[in-house]
């Protein structure tokens, strides 16, 4: 197995046109971005979080309202995604989204500049696990896991709010599915400065796992996860009084 340069993202937020990893140096990113929405009319802008065959480690991550996937894991790699919010409400009046709010594929296609088609396979997938997060959004399958020859891939999903359509993917029986909430509506706010923010109805508060909570126990605005019940799913902890 090649060796994978890591990258640590902590706190990003995301309404972006591009953010694509396939190899970089050791880092730790602590960032707050927000940028743009829609795309200008005629930009090629794909507005998705790419990781192709590589390592990362994300927590306090929100992405959302992308043309694409919010995260695609391709190839293969090594993931951990902790309190991590993937809300995907991109706006139907403007293009229909044909990719899910998170893609693990072990394939992808690539054309050259002479346009030939070449299918890359057998992407290995070492590690791809999410913990108390949502992965949502306004399509009926929003978490899709593909292999091209129908392996199983390496994957868990623990203490998660899923919008996941049963009729194409059974997780009840799934081990690797654990302490689910799928198919309910997360009840995020959609104004900013609030954005991603659980409402006082969502079912996603107090509906993680403490454990998982300790190594990230402020969340993305520094609120303390660890001072109540237990802590809220995804990038954002309610506390009482908010929007």
């Amino acid at each position: 197995m090649k060796r994978r340069d890591a990258i640590k993202i902590v706190g990003l937020s995301l309404l972006i046109p591009l953010l694509c990893i396939t190899s970089v140096n050791s880092m730790e990113k602590n960032l707050r971005i927000k940028i743009g929405t829609l795309a200008p009319e005629g930009s090629s802008w794909f507005k998705t979080f790419n990781a192709l065959n590589a390592e990362v480690t994300g927590s306090n991550l929100a992405v959302g309202d992308c043309g694409g996937s919010c995260i695609g894991l391709i190839y293969g790699g090594v993931y951990e995604f902790t309190h991590c919010t993937l809300a995907n409400y991109w706006p139907t009046w403007y293009s229909n989204r044909q990719l899910p709010a998170l893609l693990l594929a072990d394939y992808f296609p690539n054309i050259d500049e002479q346009g030939n088609l070449t299918l890359y396979v057998g992407g290995d997938f070492e590690k791809a696990r999410f913990r108390n997060s949502i992965i949502s959004g306004n399509s009926r399958m929003e978490l899709v896991i593909d292999s091209y020859d129908g392996s199983r891939l390496t994957y868990r999903f623990d203490h998660c709010l899923t919008r996941i359509d049963e009729d194409s993917m059974e997780i009840g029986n799934d081990p690797f599915f654990t302490s689910i909430i799928n198919n309910e509506d997360p009840l995020l706010v959609d104004t900013i400065p609030n954005l991603f923010l659980p409402d006082s109805l969502s079912p996603a508060i107090n509906a993680g796992l403490p454990s998982h909570a300790i190594g990230v126990p402020f969340d993305f605005n520094g609120i303390s996860r660890l001072d109540d019940e237990a802590p809220d799913l995804g990038a954002f902890e309610r506390i009482e009084g908010q929007h």
